[in-house]
């Protein structure tokens, strides 16, 4: 599978094998919402952070294999 993650200003899309699964505005009312419904609810901070670090999860049984992992950050003119 192929994914691409894209932030700009809290405006957060997820792409998987090229078709659009998440398109969502960051820390906003709904933001919030969709968090209350999760297992994530009980942990005060998550998804509050605008920075910091990525992590890579794998699974229980280690059978997982990333590659051409890039992390690229763009200057976003005011068209965009």
């Amino acid at each position: 599978n192929e994914y691409e993650i894209i932030s700009n200003h809290g405006h957060l899309k997820l792409f998987e094998n090229g078709h659009k699964v998440v398109d969502i505005t960051m820390w906003d009312q709904t933001w919030w919402k969709i968090i209350a419904r999760t297992k994530f609810k009980q942990w005060p901070d998550f998804g509050t952070f605008r920075n910091g670090h990525i992590s890579l999860q794998g699974t229980e049984d280690g059978k997982l294999w990333f590659r051409n992992i890039k992390i690229k950050r763009f200057k976003f003119g005011p068209s965009s």
